[in-house]
């Protein structure tokens, strides 16, 4: 593990997704990379935490799935759905959902292997990261706000 204290230089720590543990209480001002991540590495999104597991999408529509304790990959690939990735990955009940600015939003299965259960084109732009309340997740277009889910 590289160390890099409180008075490290920024070009010192590699670009990219990185997995550092912070200094505990009494421990020095150091903190630890556990690992990174330098390919597929999203421009605009935020990572997705969930089930140990960290999700990312690219603005092209790439999601990567890697192993949040080691940093190992466990898929990378294309939700072919067309246009550019805004807004961030959200998860519930064992799937990870993913939103196109064309308006395509993708429901993932949290397997090992990418997994498209659907691709639910709106028909009008998304970016906008989805909501998440109870069992319904909310979707804003540049027209409507989208309610999906059980009653």
């Amino acid at each position: 593990m590289k160390q890099f204290g409180a008075g490290a230089a920024l070009s010192a720590i590699p670009a990219g997704l990185l997995s550092i543990r912070p200094a505990g209480e009494g421990e020095l001002p150091a903190t630890a990379l556990e690992w990174s991540e330098k390919r597929n590495v999203p421009e605009v999104t935020t990572p997705l935490l969930y089930r140990g597991r960290v999700y990312t999408v690219t603005a092209g529509g790439i999601v990567n799935c890697v192993d949040a304790k080691t940093g190992k990959s466990i898929y990378r690939g294309r939700v072919n759905a067309p246009g550019a990735y805004f807004a961030s990955p959200v998860a519930a009940g064992g799937k990870v959902f993913v939103a196109s600015a064309e308006g395509v939003v993708t429901v993932l299965g949290g397997g090992e292997t990418l997994d498209v259960l659907a691709n639910n084109d709106l028909g009008e732009p998304v970016y906008g990261t989805p909501a998440l309340v109870g069992a319904a997740i909310y979707v804003r277009s540049s027209r409507h706000l989208w309610s999906f889910g059980s009653r």
